[in-house]
């Protein structure tokens, strides 16, 4: 490389443009929860749909567990909880009257659930919750999350929870199920219509929203707004 050449190139790099990551950045890089995309765009249908699965379920877990949504947000995006530990803590809280702060505060040490269930149920009686012998089992976590998610999901529709399971075995998880609930209270129209839509129609589920003249944080507001009665 000749001599101007070398100036050349030292000239260039000197021009790029710099951007350094602050420390706090570099740490959030690869575990961000925000959403850039929280509209419906027809040029890209399923870019909102992690944001739409998202506020759904996180509306849901506000009004189970008596808790603001803005919490249940902050908790995983300033906090870090992880979803399936704020999910099992919320649960724990509600179900042994132990304090959430306490049950995350214990699972931060880096306690097993099973650890923690034997600290937090004072109770002389073992726990007759399906749940609770499940997180007292190793490596059964997130069988316990997948039941939670169940067992809130079926209360909050009164629907049967054989209902919620079987659409969380068939290519469904459990916050699609939720958003598919939701769609279907709100519209009158059958599970079956909504999930043909999706899947032989191959229409993303902001845009089956869309289309019911919802945006992704007007499904939110669904959840909260009103809690179906229960069924005898």
């Amino acid at each position: 490389m000749t001599m101007i050449q070398r100036i050349v190139l030292i000239f260039c790099l000197l021009c790029l443009p710099i951007h350094r990551l602050t420390p706090a950045q570099a740490a959030d890089t690869g575990r961000c929860h925000c959403f850039k995309v929280r509209r419906y765009d027809p040029q890209n249908r399923f870019a909102a749909d992690d944001y739409l699965l998202a506020t759904s379920f996180n509306s849901l877990l506000a009004t189970t567990f008596a808790i603001s949504k803005r919490q249940v947000v902050m908790l995983k995006m300033k906090a870090g909880i992880a979803p399936d530990d704020l999910l099992i803590a919320l649960y724990l809280a509600r179900e042994t009257g132990t304090g959430l702060e306490t049950i995350l505060s214990l699972r931060k040490t880096h306690q097993s659930w099973g650890e923690i269930l034997t600290e937090v149920w004072r109770q002389e009686e073992p726990p007759g919750d399906a749940v609770l012998p499940l997180l007292a089992s190793p490596g059964k976590e997130e069988e316990a999350a997948r039941l939670i998610v169940t067992r809130i999901t079926a209360d909050y529709f009164a629907v049967p929870r054989e209902l919620v399971s079987s659409l969380q075995t068939d290519d469904l998880n459990g916050r699609e199920v939720v958003l598919l609930l939701t769609l279907g209270r709100y519209s009158g129209l059958s599970l079956n219509e909504l999930l043909d839509q999706h899947r032989r129609q191959s229409r993303s589920w902001s845009e089956i929203a869309f289309h019911l003249g919802l945006s992704p944080a007007q499904v939110g507001k669904l959840l909260l707004r009103d809690r179906p009665q229960q069924t005898s």
